[in-house]
């Protein structure tokens, strides 16, 4: 934007008419870059706060003390009520918990499924003879090749070609 707002494109938008929505579009991109860092100071402020697990862990322990101050002072006469007051608390809290039906625990366990059986496996078209080659025996050095039966693959008749 800050390359359209030289004269010469000043000019050009001018002829074009086109100078009204290019203002209207500097005051959105500029709205925009005021949410955008508004937002990136929310981010901020959020990543200067310690996490939940810590928050939570820090809470768990005051509670634990809370309640073994409770404990231990259960005997002095005006803590008793506030100790049975907070173990039915505590109590229902428990069973609440217990029946809550949350979706990270399943409700039956799972039965394993059956394995799955092996394919058959597939006979090779060209059964391999061990250490290679074609299974036939290995030609004797100045010895002639025999004639196999069924011939030698040419055929005896031959038609000419037009």
């Amino acid at each position: 934007l800050t390359e359209l707002d030289k004269p010469e494109h000043t000019a050009r938008l001018t002829t074009l008419k086109l100078k009204t929505s290019y203002d209207d579009l500097k005051a959105k991109q500029k709205a925009f870059e005021d949410l955008y860092a508004e937002q990136a100071e929310a981010n901020a402020e959020l990543r200067a706060q310690p996490s939940a697990s810590s928050a939570r862990a820090r809470l768990e322990q005051a509670l634990r003390t809370y309640l073994s101050l409770v404990v231990a002072m259960r005997s002095v006469s005006g803590w008793d009520m506030l100790y049975n007051d907070l173990n039915e608390m505590v109590k229902a809290a428990a069973a609440a918990y217990k029946n809550d039906p949350s979706p990270s625990k399943p409700k039956t366990p799972r039965q394993p499924s059956d394995p799955k059986k092996p394919k058959d496996p597939k006979d090779p078209k060209d059964p391999k003879k061990p250490g290679g080659g074609t299974g036939e025996q290995p030609k004797k050095p100045g010895e002639e090749p025999k004639p196999k039966p069924g011939g030698d693959g040419n055929p005896d008749i031959h038609l000419p070609e037009e």
